[in-house]
């Protein structure tokens, strides 16, 4: 399954969020980036879609920074799959 993975934080939390990264950056997970890890310039915004069969991945992600940013993620759906549900619910 894919997933946005979504965060914000304060402006004060930067310094410790860089250095945290530094030393989580090689986290390895089960799945895949597939958007890598892009931060949105100015607005203390980031995201990245990962694809994992394992949900424990998101949260190995996400957790060793819980207290300094919040986060957002979201399943994605293809639209194959969207397909799918909608002819099995007979919509």
């Amino acid at each position: 399954m894919k997933f946005l993975v979504m965060a914000r934080w304060t402006p004060k939390s930067v310094p410790k969020l860089r250095e945290r990264m530094m030393k989580f950056y090689t986290l390895s997970l089960e799945g895949k980036f597939l958007f890598p890890l892009h931060t949105i310039v100015g607005t203390n915004t980031s995201f990245c879609i990962i694809e994992t069969n394992s949900i424990g991945d998101v949260v190995r992600l996400t957790h060793p920074f819980t207290d300094l940013a919040t986060f957002y993620t979201r399943p994605i759906e293809e639209s194959m799959e969207l397909e799918k549900i909608a002819k099995a619910a007979n919509i």
